[in-house]
């Protein structure tokens, strides 16, 4: 295997000068290892959490899996504006609310919770 940290000996002065100089970049680098150590050390605890993740559809209850604003009021209650109209999810079901006839376009854009809560 070669040896690629060749050091050329000249003189005794030389070489006590390229002896020191080696060991201060090997101080650096062990410093370096050691700072990054325990920065890795102080940040392994801040892995996030994995959280349950549950995915709703049109097979849950919903009455249509294109929502285009999603909000939570005052109590608690998720309201979805979709293309077929407003739906509330409680934590358990969905209930759905459509506006005007069938035969209008049901879409909403954006949901907001008044100061009053309504």
């Amino acid at each position: 295997m070669p040896n690629f940290c060749l050091v050329p000996i000249f003189s005794r002065k030389k070489s006590r000068k390229l002896k020191e100089a080696v060991r201060d970049a090997n101080c650096v680098w062990r410093r370096f290892f050691f700072f990054w150590l325990i920065v890795g050390a102080a940040l392994s605890p801040l892995r996030a959490e994995r959280l349950p993740l549950r995915v709703y559809t049109s097979a849950d209850g919903m009455a249509s899996s294109v929502v285009t604003h999603l909000t939570r009021d005052s109590l608690g209650f998720l309201w979805f504006a979709t293309r077929d109209g407003l739906i509330r999810f409680d934590g358990r079901e969905f209930t759905n609310y459509r506006l005007g006839d069938s035969n209008t376009s049901q879409t909403l854009f954006y949901i907001r919770e008044t100061s009053d809560g309504s």
